[in-house]
Formats: C-alpha cells, sequence, structure tokens
C-alpha cells in the first residue's frame, strides 16, 4: 500500500495494488488467541486497502492528502462528491454521493 497507493497516486500502480490485494493468500494455522486476533486484524486491514484503492481508482482528481499524478487538479464541478462504498453479497459497491453545502456554515 506504501508503494502504491501511498498519497502520491497513479491509476496504474493504485489498480497493481488491487490486484495483488484479490489474489489469494495461503490459508494460516491459528494456534492461539493472538494468533486468532492477529488474522483477522490482517484480513480488515486487507479489506480496508481494497476499499481505499477502490475509492482512489474513482476520484478521477487530486482532493486534500489524495494526489493523483494523472489528473494533478482539484475539479469541484465534476467531483464535489463523497465516495461510499457499501459491502454487498455481490461485492463492493461504489457510489459518489453530492456534498450537501447546506449543512457547512460559511464564514464571510
Amino acid at each position: 500500500m506504501w508503494d502504491k497507493a501511498g498519497v502520491i497516486r497513479q491509476e496504474s500502480e493504485l489498480g497493481e495494488a488491487l490486484k495483488r490485494l484479490r489474489e489469494p493468500w495461503p490459508r494460516v494455522a491459528v494456534s492461539s488467541p493472538t494468533d486468532l486476533i492477529r488474522l483477522l486484524e490482517f484480513q480488515n486491514m486487507r479489506c480496508v486497502a481494497k476499499l481505499v484503492c477502490r475509492a482512489a481508482l474513482e476520484r478521477t482528481e487530486s482532493r486534500g492528502s489524495h494526489f493523483r499524478t494523472d489528473y494533478p487538479e482539484e475539479d469541484n464541478r465534476i467531483w464535489l462528491k463523497n465516495i461510499v462504498l457499501r459491502k454487498s453479497k455481490t461485492g463492493i459497491n461504489v457510489e459518489a454521493k453530492p456534498v450537501r453545502l447546506d449543512l457547512v456554515e460559511l464564514e464571510i
């Protein structure tokens, strides 16, 4: 994740990271409660890493600490949205929802 999906990102490397994260991993034997906790934490980290890559691939702009070398500019006209990911029985659903600016108090 550090090399392929860090703060500075591009489509090809995000795709490589996601491909690697989707590869099957060897089965692991759990011999203690501590091993089980570590395995579950690792599985959760893999899940979060996949979600980060999916969201980063979806957002074709740079915004905040998300910098895409292939899309270096911020684009409020198209991308003033939140990327929402939800797990379903068929996989991960990705949706872009407009930001509600009426919830933000602007200082003038």
